[in-house]
């Protein structure tokens, strides 16, 4: 459970934290994994992007519930994410945005944070001086910042397409999930077709479609992805969900 609490160089000046790299370790619980909106080029061609689960809301997302954990799968067997591209929510430090009525904030999380002159490797300060945050923690703060920006623009656009009727539920492997409906979106003009566009949600149904197509395209040619070299099942459910 966390314990979020505002920054203080009087708390937090001899405390520090470690940075994720990889390899990253995957609650086993999880069954999806939220996407922004700046990551979506990055990862919409190497794995799955869906527009959310059946019985949620919809928003761009992996489907990491849908298919087993093994070998070459997103997720292995001992719960490491596979491939080389992570998601930004599986390599947050310890910042969380927190909405205040000055607009947001980050907020850390003191049950993960740790003394400075402990003697594990790769731990770094929170503050360097009193009036200053160190420069890892610096950039940590404004990507997560800019991550949760792209993160309420993306849902945004995933439902736009919703309430478009521009979604339609498939099974995928264990999941029945969201995906971009393609002859209704192709139905759409005129004032619908702009406010898709002005709010990204054309975009964001492109390269969903992309992440679901290009799987497809490489299981029927007997290609395997990198989120799936070696799991026939992750392509085999693809393949039957999308055809």
């Amino acid at each position: 459970m966390s314990n979020l609490q505002p920054l203080s160089y009087n708390k937090h000046r001899a405390l520090g934290w470690r940075p994720v790299v990889p390899p990253v370790l995957v609650d086993h619980s999880q069954d999806t994994v939220p996407v922004a909106f700046d990551e979506l080029i990055r990862l919409s061609c190497r794995m799955p992007v869906v527009l959310g689960l059946a019985e949620g809301p919809s928003a761009p997302m992996i489907p990491l519930g849908a298919f087993e954990r093994r070998a070459g799968a997103l997720v292995d067997g001992s719960g490491y994410w596979q491939p080389e591209a992570v998601p930004k929510a599986l390599r947050s430090g310890p910042f969380e945005p927190v909405s205040t009525p000055e607009g947001e904030i980050a907020m850390v999380d003191e049950h993960v944070l740790l003394p400075l002159a402990t003697e594990e490797r790769g731990v770094v300060p929170i503050f360097e001086s009193e009036m200053n945050l160190s420069a890892h923690t610096r950039q940590e703060i404004a990507e997560v910042l800019a991550w949760r920006r792209g993160r309420v623009e993306a849902r945004a656009a995933a439902q736009a397409l919703e309430a478009k009727g521009c979604l339609r539920e498939i099974r995928l492997g264990n999941l029945s999930v969201r995906v971009v409906d393609e002859d209704r979106l192709a139905q759409t003009e005129g004032v619908e077709l702009d406010e898709l566009h002005r709010v990204g949600a054309l975009r964001l149904a492109h390269m969903s479609a992309v992440s679901l197509g290009t799987l497809v395209t490489e299981a029927r040619a007997g290609r395997q992805p990198e989120a799936a070299q070696g799991t026939s099942s992750f392509l085999a459910a693809m393949r039957e969900a999308l055809e």
